[in-house]
């Protein structure tokens, strides 16, 4: 359980915001990394140059590791953004203010995710593996720059 420094004296602080936000952040990357990592190894090994994968396999792993992401990123953004700034009482705003910010993120990166995906689809769909690393590396470089 996560102590505040309102019930402990200031140098029995078990965990600080920051450090509270920090590891929330590292779980939701790690796991995101560590699935993606899963998937990359179980396809490699499950596709080989002779046999033809079908178009429905990409796209229902894309869609499952997508799901994932989502329940995943929502669970971190809840604790990340409402819970821990409520447990440390770093927020002055109501919840359902915090909750409509929330949702408003959650639409933007849904859509900026959509747009991601569908690049990522286009361009193995149209060029095959060098299409899908092409389109990924362009996607990436355009992530950064926003």
């Amino acid at each position: 359980m996560i102590e505040t420094s309102t019930d402990l004296p200031e140098s029995q602080t078990l965990i600080s915001h920051a450090r509270a936000r920090l590891l929330v952040g590292m779980i939701g990357v790690g796991s995101i990394v560590c699935a993606c990592l899963i998937g990359l190894i179980a396809f490699s090994l499950t596709s080989t140059e002779s046999v033809e994968v079908s178009v429905d396999l990409p796209i229902i792993s894309i869609l499952l590791l997508y799901l994932f992401y989502l329940a995943l990123q929502s669970t971190a953004d809840i604790c990340g953004g409402v819970i821990i700034p409520l447990v440390f009482q770093k927020r002055s705003e109501e919840v359902l203010q915090l909750v409509r910010y929330l949702g408003l993120a959650v639409v933007r990166h849904g859509m900026l995710n959509i747009a991601t995906l569908g690049i990522l689809v286009c361009g193995s769909i149209l060029f095959g593996r060098l299409g899908l690393l092409i389109a990924g590396v362009v996607n990436i470089a355009v992530l950064l720059l926003f």
